[in-house]
């Protein structure tokens, strides 16, 4: 929220405190201040300047000799825009000034003719406007006077950091309450005007309010006769320090308003209110309506609007209708005040991507008792900006007033939360400088919160306030008393604890993204199951929970390509959703490069599909799970015949493989990347923890012995090491396949696979025949199970 100095001195006339005094004492009572703005800076040399002569340049035909008077003196200023007019005035650097451009003005002999100063654009003294000509001000405009104080500069903007519940400080009125309260100063509060009307608003327009918990109040009033033009330029400076870009007189005196009170106003031009009413009301069945920015917005039945009696003339609370907007030629204003349900208008705006000032307040909650205030100072400030006559009344349907709530106050509450003792004369004086009315009882107060200030509901609230103003910095430091135990984990997160410090010792990064995801994220990846969408999203790209993992794992798989260009190996363990309301934990990872870094040898290679699989299978030796069986099966993210599914016995633990290449595409991707998706929860019921055990060196040398078998070619490395497992051969330490042979000096449908033994007796020297022995045996056991024979 942007903050005018000079508007808060208006509401606080005893403020003598320096904007940067301002700003720390707001920051120290929780309201930071993210930037203070000094506005008008270097622009001290340049006054209001009257033309009262032009002639040709005598030696330049597109310049001009122009005689400019500053109230005292006319100087000699030599000018090449083409608006200069005698008799018209414009911002008048001096000799000496400099402006925001940096450019310094100093005499000059331009095209043989002294120039003493220079006359300015918009641009040129840092503001908006058109950069091809002078910036013309109001004949008023008294020669000599300081631009920056005519023109309303002389002001230093606060950006303050406004919390989610103070919607209350949405405003200048708010925030120069809050500073009197800080400071201890009168507060100048606002007057309701008297206004004064010879006609019936009835013969213009009737208000019905259908869905009063969406609306609490709504006032109207009709102003007719009045002259749409542009503002005022001090009033236009004002809006436009804050951020807010002019549109005509109307517009303007609506969003003044809004940054006085805190109340968003709008107004209809009652030419397109058809059959002269406003219905406050859900949309009902779905439609389509057509905001002010031109954009046509999907409706949902529950979305509060402003109807006439054909259909929707604005998004209440969030953005006026295109149709009914003020025109040109608009002679008769019907002008709105409400409050609106926070939440109705919240879920509307976050569903539709739209965030106005108007939906910014009303989100956050705007008070109900001073809707008629609002509407009272636009009709007011309309009518001396436009003209215009007001109706001789208002419609104002508020069937429910606000209570002020009723809290109690304990010393003792207060004592036991802050940890320090404030004196009760202290609590009272800080609770009546906010407004809140404190009667004492005993052991405490009594409190009223203000209509204002409805993030006041319980007694923590208003000990909070009491630390505010009495400085965060009274509360002692001091480090809380735990005591020390050791940390206790459920089974499944041991399980994950584990599983962490596997992948992260085998150079794997974990990732933490977010639960949600864009449906066309999952559409990039494949995915094309059924998900669980949020009904009122952070944004449009966090609109569904995301039913996998993947996605965001190439996500950052992808940025982290374009900076590092050796091995990438990422994982991550959170929950997936998928609908009805399931959550189910899983484990994900990806891998993709280069196998290790580059070398004396060249390029290491790629890594492959092999070595995910020695990966997960020493994750399954890690858990004590077994048997591990891969089996081909096709899934939609994996590159065709190029995935496998994870078993146990007949108990599926996920998939693997190569990340489908149209995936890879479409995320720009050059790697071969590939992933597993794994069911934690199921992992975690299948591990098996151990303690690792000490086991001496061997003394004794180990014997190997190559064995070289034929077989089928559908035959599978797993069912040959599964059947060297089970028969126990005495003294077999390890088992290494070293060559895979499939030529033509096989027979048809067959292959070969060379595998090297390593025998041990930890407790002497094997002999050959020993050795021998079991090896053949082996052999023989091999050729009776699975029909291999030596090569």
């Amino acid at each position: 929220m942007k903050i005018s100095c000079r508007w808060l001195k208006e509401f606080l006339p005893a403020l003598k405190a320096s904007p940067r005094t301002i700003a720390d004492r707001l920051t120290n009572t929780g309201l930071e201040v993210e930037a203070v703005e000094e506005r008008g800076g270097g622009l001290e040399k340049v006054v209001v300047g009257e033309v009262v002569k032009v002639d040709r340049h005598p030696n330049a035909d597109r310049l001009s000799l122009c005689a400019v008077t500053d109230g005292k003196k006319t100087h000699s200023v030599v000018c090449g825009a083409p608006n200069v007019t005698v008799n018209k005035k414009y911002p008048l650097a001096l000799i000496g000034a400099r402006l925001p451009n940096g450019m310094e003005i100093k005499q000059a002999k331009i095209r043989g003719v002294d120039s003493e100063g220079m006359l300015c654009s918009a641009k040129e003294l840092g503001l908006k406007g058109d950069a091809s000509g002078l910036l013309t001000l109001d004949d008023e405009a008294p020669a000599g006077k300081s631009f920056v104080v005519y023109y309303g500069l002389n002001d230093t903007i606060l950006d303050v950091a406004v919390p989610p519940n103070r919607g209350d400080l949405l405003s200048h009125r708010g925030m120069a309450r809050e500073v009197s309260a800080i400071f201890f100063l009168p507060f100048k509060d606002l007057k309701s005007p008297v206004l004064k009307g010879g006609y019936p608003i009835g013969d213009y327009v009737s208000v019905k309010v259908e869905d009063s918990a969406g609306c609490p109040r709504y006032c109207a009033r009709v102003v007719r006769g009045v002259r749409i033009a542009p503002s005022p330029r001090r009033l236009q400076t004002r809006l436009e320090l804050l951020g807010v870009r002019p549109v005509n007189n109307v517009v303007d005196a609506a969003n003044y308003v809004m940054l006085e009170t805190g109340h968003p106003l709008h107004a209809f031009d009652h030419r397109f209110i058809r059959g002269g009413v406003l219905k406050i009301r859900k949309a009902g069945e779905s439609q389509t309506f057509e905001t002010l920015d031109h954009e046509n917005r999907s409706l949902l039945k529950d979305d509060l609007l402003i109807a006439d009696s054909e259909g929707p003339v604005a998004l209440a609370g969030i953005m006026g209708g295109k149709m009914s907007e003020v025109r040109e030629d608009t002679e008769t204003l019907v002008l709105e005040a409400a409050s609106f349900h926070p939440g109705r208008i919240r879920s509307t705006a976050r569903r539709l991507g739209i965030q106005s000032e108007s939906s910014y307040r009303f989100e956050r909650g705007v008070n109900p008792e001073t809707v008629s205030l609002a509407i009272d100072r636009l009709t007011e400030l309309i009518i001396s900006l436009a003209g215009g006559e007001a109706s001789g009344d208002r419609i104002d349907i508020y069937p429910k007033r606000v209570k002020a709530t009723r809290l109690a106050l304990h010393q003792a509450e207060i004592e036991r939360t802050l940890g320090i003792s404030i004196r009760q004369a202290e609590v009272k004086k800080i609770l009546g400088r906010l407004g809140l009315a404190p009667s004492a009882v005993k052991g405490g107060f009594k409190v009223g919160a203000p209509s204002f200030r409805q993030d006041l509901t319980r007694e923590i609230d208003l000990i909070e306030e009491l630390v505010r103003f009495t400085g965060y910095d009274k509360i002692p430091s001091d480090l809380p008393r735990i005591a020390v135990r050791s940390p206790r984990q459920s089974p499944a997160s041991a399980v994950e604890s584990e599983v962490r410090a596997f992948f992260s010792a085998h150079g794997f990064f974990e990732t933490i993204h977010y639960g949600f995801c864009d449906r066309q994220e999952l559409e990039k990846a494949r995915y094309e199951g059924p998900t669980v969408s949020l009904s009122n999203p952070l944004s449009q790209e966090l609109s569904e929970l995301c039913p996998t993992l993947l996605p965001a794992l190439l996500g950052t798989y992808r940025k982290n390509r374009l900076k590092v260009s050796g091995p990438l190996k990422f994982f991550e363990i959170r929950p997936i959703f998928l609908p009805p309301s399931v959550e189910i934990r899983r484990l994900t990872a990806i891998y993709g490069g280069a196998a290790g870094p580059k070398n004396w040898q060249g390029l290491n290679r790629a890594m492959d599909f092999f070595d995910g699989k020695g990966i997960l299978e020493a994750l399954m030796a890690e858990g004590k799970i077994n048997p591990v069986d891969f089996r081909t099966a096709e899934k939609n993210e994996f590159h065709p015949g190029q995935s496998v599914e994870i078993l146990t016995g007949e108990t599926c633990l996920g998939f693997f493989g190569k990340v489908h290449p149209e995936i890879l595409r479409r995320y720009e991707i050059d790697d071969a990347v590939y992933a597993f998706d794994l069911d934690g929860a199921g992992l975690a019921g299948l591990w098996r923890k151990t303690t690792p055990a000490f086991r001496p060196l061997s003394p004794y040398p180990t014997v190997t012995r190559d064995l070289a078998l034929v077989m089928d070619r559908s035959l599978s490395h797993d069912a040959i090491l599964r059947v060297i497992q089970e028969a126990k051969v005495p003294a077999l330490k390890e088992v290494f396949l070293f060559d895979v042979y499939e030529g033509e000096k096989l027979p048809a449908g067959k292959k070969s696979l060379a595998f090297s033994l390593v025998y041990e007796n930890p407790e002497r020297t094997l002999t050959d025949k020993e050795v021998n022995d079991a090896h053949f045996a082996l052999v023989d056991v091999l050729a009776q199970k699975l029909g291999v024979v030596l090569r």
